[in-house]
């Protein structure tokens, strides 16, 4: 996906870019030139993060994810479980994950659920 996109941007980018590049005239040809790159490589180091994050997902099947917290799909469940082990900073720390689907809230005196997000 991401080599298409690339080939795409790059197939558009150039021909637009030598027709654009004369009509800026003597004086500012040489900027637009350059302008002209710049965009281009930023086009595609866009598509190349897209790729790469489509390619994360789907490799981790991290889709679809609930719009609703409180009704969590299988993906939740597992992009939690990566959050959680991505925490274990050291070999003696483990963080322990576990998913309650019931609905029901926890019963008093348990500990608070953890932030997840940032904030």
């Amino acid at each position: 996906m991401g080599a298409a996109a690339v080939t795409v941007v790059l197939n558009a980018g150039a021909p637009l870019l030598s027709t654009l590049v004369p009509q800026a005239g003597p004086g500012y040809g040489s900027f637009a030139t350059v302008a002209g790159m710049f965009a281009l490589l930023y086009l595609v180091g866009q598509e190349l993060v897209y790729a790469a994050e489509v390619a994360a997902v789907r490799y981790a099947r991290l889709w679809p994810r609930a719009l609703d917290v409180n009704r969590p799909t299988a993906a939740d469940a597992r992009a939690l479980a990566l959050l959680a082990r991505e925490q274990e900073r050291i070999p003696a720390a483990r963080v322990e994950f576990h998913l309650e689907t019931g609905g029901s809230p926890p019963a008093p005196g348990g500990s608070p659920p953890a932030n997840v997000g940032p904030g």
